[in-house]
């Protein structure tokens, strides 16, 4: 009943549209689709969100998210910590429960901006790709762009079906959907900004972005602070863009395993 109240609102809200039952399908898109989202992992700009997850259970978890993207830069600030790429080290910010915030920078990037990006998406592309490609990408009139499942394979990256729309004016992500078996997520921007100063780049600890998780009829609570593109054996692909574009499986084998995927 919640995922059905959640497809209801989203259909009245105009963010997902039902094609009328005539109406000729629409061309793939897929080059046009890749095209933005490379545009999207190199251009820059401050985006502020909110992340949801509605369970099919009626559990929901959400957080405020913001991403500031300054080549080759980057940190997600989401879930009570910062994580990202900055002055080519690795970085980690969070905090145990009961513990103190901390930041832990790792080792230095050994592969290049241009050389990252250009793996993602050819990763990505793999998607659209061959003889019987994992996903359909199509492009709505307000130019937002559906991605189907095509194929069947188990615990597809981006679900049943997602949906992406990016800002004409900075080329950032300011919708994202993933419909999944057991849940449904967005994130949905509330502010964007192409303007980025070393000062958004900042590590400390920030309230307004912790995690918030409930159960059907009961009351939001303070989620224990996590960093979901390192704690989850899968790292989820609408927080964690340089970690979902795993390669996809080659025309005519059997559905399992993903070469070149993440463990998990």
């Amino acid at each position: 009943m919640a995922g059905a109240a959640i497809c209801v609102a989203l259909f009245a809200s105009g963010a997902l549209t039902r094609p009328p039952a005539d109406a000729a399908p629409r061309p793939p898109r897929h080059r046009e689709f890749i095209d933005a989202y490379r545009r999207s992992r190199t251009a820059t700009y401050l985006v502020q969100s909110q992340f949801r997850r509605v369970m099919k259970t009626g559990a929901e978890l959400t957080s405020a998210r913001e991403v500031v993207q300054r080549r080759p830069d980057r940190v997600t600030r989401a879930f009570g910590g910062v994580t990202g790429r900055l002055h080519d080290h690795l970085v980690n910010c969070t905090a145990v429960p009961g513990g103190e915030y901390t930041c832990t920078e790792g080792s230095a990037v050994t592969v290049g901006f241009d050389e990252e990006v250009d793996k993602e998406v050819a990763n990505l592309e793999g998607y659209f790709v061959g003889a019987r490609p994992l996903y359909r990408a199509t492009q709505r009139d307000d130019g937002c762009f559906e991605l189907t499942l095509d194929f069947p394979y188990p615990d597809p990256p981006y679900g049943r079906s997602a949906l992406f729309c990016f800002d004409a004016a900075t080329g950032a992500i300011v919708r994202l959907e993933r419909h999944l078996d057991l849940a449904d997520e967005s994130v949905v921007a509330t502010y964007v900004t192409g303007t980025v100063t070393d000062a958004d780049f900042a590590l400390d600890e920030d309230q307004e972005f912790a995690a918030k998780a409930s159960q059907p009829g009961g009351p939001a609570t303070t989620a224990p602070p996590f960093d979901p593109c390192r704690s989850l054996a899968r790292p989820d692909p609408v927080l964690c863009p340089t970690a979902s574009a795993p390669a996809a499986a080659p025309a005519g084998s059997v559905p399992g395993s993903v070469p070149g995927s993440v463990p998990g």
